[in-house]
């Protein structure tokens, strides 16, 4: 779609970054409480966030539904 192409969702690549997306959203969701270090690191992969995550210790719980409604608790 960028580079003004027609959107296509059964494209590969677009398959491929969807899967790879849900897998980090489990990871973080499933994290074992006081496993700081990996939610940070799926956190900083999913969001490209750095020094607003130092202060995690606690499980963060993340939805996303088609880009409409996304939150993090």
């Amino acid at each position: 779609m960028l580079t003004g192409e027609p959107y296509g969702p059964a494209d590969p690549e677009l398959t491929a970054d969807r899967l790879h997306t849900r897998k980090l959203i489990h990871t973080l969701n499933h994290a074992e409480p006081g496993d700081a270090e990996r939610m940070r690191n799926v956190c900083r992969e999913l969001f490209g966030l750095n020094r607003l995550l130092d202060g995690i210790t606690e499980p963060i719980s993340f939805s996303a539904r088609r880009c409409t409604s996304t939150s993090i608790a």
